[in-house]
């Protein structure tokens, strides 16, 4: 299980976003190209959203390595990403909450921790002959849904505490598979578009997604609703911590 293996922070230090930039950095710009390399500062990827963003990032206990990242974009971002790039429908069966909303991106893992499975063009054979019963509960198999789990886990605490009541997002059809199979219940908002390929623009209530997760998964149900802290601050670390990438990241 995910509490075993990895921890997730709050990126609440100057030194931890940096760490949350390095990450992207070599995610986005070196292993995936999403990015330009050439066009970033350093050895960092942001932009300027980040500063209306809250960064989480996950570390791999036993070797102290840094292996994922997630941002939250906060509501007084005007606009998000997803409205300032996609021509967004409005649904009549939908509340919307857009004063307690919230964009989740830069969701991202170094390469050994996705395994053999990139996010992006995973087989999407093999996902639509896998039962969701049986894929959410083979979560501790394969870090890539143990870890998007726990930082979504740190998210719905951070939205509980702060009333967010809606997620949305922006992602590729096979990143939107997998979020939906741990339970998340994604709705679409309009349609596709080509930015760094091809990506849907959805929008979910992260509570009823925990709801949905629990009922199907009884790992996920203790994931969700056991005692252990569903993030810590990063500042209540040592100050010396540093990012810690293997050679094959």
């Amino acid at each position: 299980m995910f509490d075993s293996r990895f921890e997730t922070f709050l990126a609440d230090t100057d030194m931890a976003r940096r760490l949350h930039y390095q990450i992207r950095y070599r995610v986005f710009c070196l292993d995936r190209r999403f990015e330009d390399p050439t066009k970033v500062n350093g050895d960092e990827e942001r932009d300027h959203w980040d500063e209306q963003s809250l960064h989480f990032l996950v570390r791999e206990k036993s070797t102290k390595q840094w292996v994922a990242t997630m941002r939250m974009i906060q509501p007084q971002a005007k606009p998000f990403p997803i409205e300032s790039l996609c021509k967004l429908s409005v649904r009549k069966d939908l509340t919307y909450w857009r004063h307690a909303s919230c964009e989740i991106s830069r969701l991202c893992m170094i390469k050994r921790y996705r395994g053999h499975q990139d996010l992006s063009r995973a087989s999407t054979k093999v996902r639509e002959l896998t039962p969701p019963s049986k894929w959410s509960s083979g979560i501790t198999h394969k870090p890539e849904p143990e870890i998007m789990l726990g930082l979504f886990r740190a998210g719905l605490a951070y939205s509980r505490e702060q009333g967010v009541k809606q997620w949305y997002f922006l992602v590729t059809p096979a990143l939107a598979r997998m979020i939906k199979r741990i339970g998340v219940p994604l709705v679409q908002l309009g349609p596709g578009i080509e930015h760094r390929g091809f990506r849907i623009p959805y929008v979910t209530d992260p509570e009823q997604g925990c709801d949905v997760a629990t009922s199907r998964s009884p790992l996920i149900a203790r994931m969700l609703e056991g005692d252990t802290p569903f993030y810590r601050r990063f500042s209540e670390i040592s100050s010396t911590s540093s990012v810690a990438l293997s050679a094959s990241a």
